[in-house]
C-alpha cells in the first residue's frame, strides 16, 4: 500500500488527502529550472513523476486538467475508505 487515508476525522478524509497530495505535487512543480540551477529540479521532477506513477497504481485519479493555468486533480480511489 502506497497511500490511503485513515478517513477517521475531517481531517484524514478521501477529499482532505486528495487535496493535500494536490497542494504537495503542485508546489514540487514549482521547483525548475527556472528558480533553482543544479541537479535538484530534475530530482524533484522524478520524485513527483514516480509519486504519481504509485498513485496511479493503486487506482488515485491524477489529471492535468485543459487551459491555459494548468489545474492538477487528485481524487481518492472508492475503496479507499477503511
Amino acid at each position: 500500500m502506497y497511500c490511503r487515508p485513515w478517513n477517521t476525522g475531517l481531517h484524514s478524509t478521501d477529499r482532505a488527502v486528495a487535496s493535500r497530495i494536490r497542494k504537495l505535487l503542485n508546489a514540487l512543480s514549482c521547483v525548475n529550472d527556472n528558480v533553482i540551477n543544479g541537479t535538484l529540479p530534475k530530482d524533484v521532477e522524478a520524485f513527483r513523476y514516480s509519486m504519481i506513477v504509485k498513485l496511479r497504481a493503486e487506482g488515485w485519479t491524477v489529471e492535468i486538467g485543459p487551459g491555459p493555468a494548468y489545474r492538477l486533480r487528485v481524487r481518492a480511489p472508492k475503496h479507499s475508505t477503511r
